[in-house]
């Protein structure tokens, strides 16, 4: 579900870091100023309100389109239709774990370059091995702060869309 009208709610405006300007500060030069050579996001999530305030964040940082499924199912449907390339999920979803999920989209030509982002609370070797066996571009924990989340995605989804083939993912 897309809300690109909607505006960040003051309660987490504190929270939700402005997109850096081109020099607006030393500590951002060499890193992107957002995400906008992603144009389409999913973000899979189980709980509605931070699936909302992540939806909010991307778009803040410059994604356009942003698309929310709170299972495993919605999520595979939604990703084969609207191929975004970026996904943001959680590994603790009804219907369809994480890790399926994502097994399922890289063996699908039309999900395969999305890069992928898990923000979950589970941790261990056995989750790091799932998400380096498929390709998953960073492997945040839970819980992380919005301004984090933000200077983290910045940083290491920098280089993603440039290495990435033309044609992959729209």
């Amino acid at each position: 579900m897309s809300r690109s009208d909607q505006r960040v709610p003051e309660w987490i405006q504190d929270q939700v870091p402005p997109t850096p300007r081109s020099g607006s500060g030393t500590y951002l030069r060499h890193m992107p100023n957002d995400l906008s050579q992603f144009r389409t996001a999913l973000v899979v999530e189980p709980d509605r309100d931070l699936a909302e305030i992540y939806s909010l964040l991307l778009r803040r940082e410059g994604i356009s389109r942003v698309v929310i499924a709170q299972t495993g199912t919605e999520a595979l449907a939604l990703a084969l239709t609207r191929t975004p390339d970026l996904i943001l999920t959680e590994v603790a979803l009804p219907n369809l774990d994480g890790v399926a999920l994502l097994r399922k989209l890289r063996e699908d030509p039309r999900a395969r370059g999305a890069a992928v982002v898990v923000i979950t609370a589970r941790s261990g070797a056995l989750l790091q091995r799932h998400a380096a066996d498929l390709g998953v571009a960073m492997l945040l924990e839970k819980p992380i702060s919005l301004r984090t989340l933000a200077g983290t995605l910045r940083a290491g989804l920098a280089h993603f869309a440039a290495a990435r083939p033309e044609g992959e993912a729209s």
